[in-house]
């Protein structure tokens, strides 16, 4: 057999064969090597030249009369001769379209392109990363290709950078709308864009004017500080759906799908449900008016970091459901809103001052630093902060530095002239912040939660089991078997309390019927583990532990320790002579 190789002066290289490829083995030569070894030059002895490189042309060459099996012989045989040779060319031509071409230069068609972007697809995937086809579609599937390049000519200059990739992508639905005030601030704002999650997420972004100039940033500064959301509801405001406006201009260059509700229907946009939530945490807070972008902040913070009950949020705080950063509270745990404080101001070189806590400072100074309200009127941002005593406040001296400070602020805060002149037919009602003209069904709602007229003062004690039926057996402190663990153990457990919703009611309700008693019970094993139960489960165990006459049987693993008596037998006298001899 002959064997396959490349022959050189006084050397022969044996190939290899795997699979379809031919190889040997090479290595980098040492400098000794390259020094002292013989040279080959396998290249071709012609020059390179690729303007002058020839293909080779494929013919043809007839072995066997041409017969069409698709039309009867007889008709063939009628057939002009010119048609004959057509069909040959037509065959040679399909051979050269489909054969494989050689290459002077052999390069791996996976990564080869003959346009300037390589199309999304799978089976193009597929060669690009080595993967199967099957892989590569699944990929396409479980990642995003919003990047684009738009050049088919040479390059002529830099691209453009697509920034909003560079932001986290939001998902859910957000929505957004606009809550207007009764009194400028003391910042000069007269509005907030409040933008809204489902989750009880916030973000509010205060404005001096309602127009294209300040709505259209607000949701820049959303998707700076946050993301891009992918679906955003709005109403059919001008400043927000105009199409030479900023806000449209940011949709369509982040490419946010967008909603516009119909006019009139504010259950079609989440964000006014959200500001009638809003609005019952602001009243909570008996504040100056001038003060309202403060203590709307304080309350979006606040509401971002606490868990609340909604079925979305599955016990997390909302914030971390939407940037999956669980967040610091520290800021929030010694002061509260319009709190007493004192303060040093220029770094902490100055005298102490006392004033008014209005929040955090997110983006001015260090972690820890507050906006203090000082008697200048004009709110500051300082990071040495300490909370008033109650006992401090009691002492003369504080109240006198209270007093004046209530005397120098006062003018300032409650100024008349600041009050603004909404159009009733402008405004819609539901979004104006006015505690003296708010709606009365939401009047109502309120002081149901806040100050209910109907119910006489008097102190809690928890609501009555009313509807528990008094035949019903309590369950509490009982000692029970249940079973715990992947093996099913059976372990000992007591029956410490009934469970209670947040408002301190009972949950479930007590019946004689065993299947239909709903209550809730917490249980504590013996190893200080606690689960809870239903009062049905804990009548199931029960029955299963005992026999007919409702008794149970334990075995006693060890005895710890005894107590005795003065009659107690002592060791020494524990043995006695029978008369056989034995002891």
């Amino acid at each position: 057999m002959h064997e396959i190789g490349i022959e050189a002066t006084d050397l022969f290289i044996p190939l290899l064969s795997r699979g379809t490829k031919l190889l040997f083995g090479t290595r980098a030569p040492t400098k000794q090597e390259l020094e002292t070894c013989h040279h080959i030059e396998l290249t071709s002895k012609v020059p390179w030249e690729p303007s002058t490189v020839q293909l080779g042309k494929l013919s043809m060459r007839q072995n066997t009369p041409f017969e069409d099996p698709r039309s009867n012989e007889s008709e063939m045989r009628s057939l002009d001769p010119v048609q004959h040779n057509l069909q040959q060319w037509r065959v040679v031509q399909q051979i050269k379209a489909t054969a494989n071409r050689f290459q002077d230069v052999p390069v791996r068609p996976s990564f080869v392109s003959t346009e300037r972007h390589s199309k999304v697809t799978a089976e193009n995937l597929s060669d690009r990363l080595g993967i199967s086809i099957a892989r590569a579609r699944a990929t396409l599937n479980a990642t995003l290709q919003r990047g684009t390049r738009s050049a088919i000519m040479p390059l002529a200059r830099q691209y453009r950078a697509a920034r909003m990739f560079e932001r986290p992508r939001l998902k859910g639905k957000f929505s957004t709308d606009t809550a207007y005030f009764k009194q400028t601030s003391l910042r000069g704002n007269i509005a907030s864009q409040v933008y809204f999650h489902k989750y009880g997420f916030y973000s509010c972004h205060h404005l001096q004017k309602v127009n294209d100039a300040q709505v259209g940033p607000t949701l820049n500064k959303f998707l700076s500080k946050y993301g891009l959301p992918e679906h955003l509801t709005m109403d059919g405001a001008p400043v927000q759906i105009g199409r030479k406006t900023t806000f449209m201009d940011t949709i369509r260059r982040c490419n946010i799908d967008h909603h516009i509700s119909k006019p009139y229907t504010p259950k079609e946009n989440p964000a006014e449900g959200g500001i009638r939530e809003l609005k019952r945490r602001y009243y909570r807070l008996i504040i100056k008016q001038r003060l309202w972008d403060f203590v709307l902040d304080y309350v979006v913070d606040t509401i971002n970091v606490t868990v609340n009950y909604s079925k979305y949020s599955d016990g997390r705080v909302p914030l971390e459901i939407i940037t999956g950063i669980t967040p610091e509270i520290t800021e929030y745990l010694d002061f509260t809103i319009y709190g007493w404080v004192f303060f040093r101001s220029d770094g902490g070189l100055g005298g102490n001052h006392i004033g008014r806590w209005l929040g955090v400072s997110h983006r001015v100074g260090p972690m820890m630093t507050y906006w203090v309200l000082p008697k200048s009127g004009i709110p500051i941002s300082v990071d040495t902060v300490q909370m008033v005593t109650n006992a401090e406040q009691l002492t003369d001296s504080v109240i006198q530095q209270m007093q004046r400070w209530t005397a120098d602020v006062s003018k300032i805060v409650d100024a008349k002239s600041t009050y603004i002149n909404w159009g009733k037919e402008d405004i819609p009602h539901q979004m104006m912040f006015d505690f003296d003209d708010e709606d009365d069904k939401f009047m109502r709602n309120f002081g149901m939660l806040i100050n209910p007229e109907t119910l006489e003062d008097g102190d809690f004690e928890g609501t009555e089991e009313a509807a528990d039926d008094l035949d019903a057996q309590d369950y509490t402190n009982m000692e029970i078997g249940l079973q715990q663990g992947a093996e099913g153990e059976l372990q000992r457990a007591k029956v410490k309390q009934r469970i209670v919703d947040e408002n301190g009611r009972p949950i479930g309700a007590a019946s004689s019927n065993q299947l239909l008693d709903t209550r809730q019970y917490e249980v504590e094993y013996a190893d200080g583990g606690t689960k809870i139960f239903a009062a049905n489960i804990l009548a199931e165990n029960l029955l299963a532990q005992v026999n007919e006459h409702g008794h149970k049987h334990r075995l006693m693993e060890e005895i710890s320790d005894h107590r005795k008596n003065a009659k107690a037998i002592t060791k020494s006298a524990g043995s006695m002579l029978l008369p056989s001899g034995r002891t």
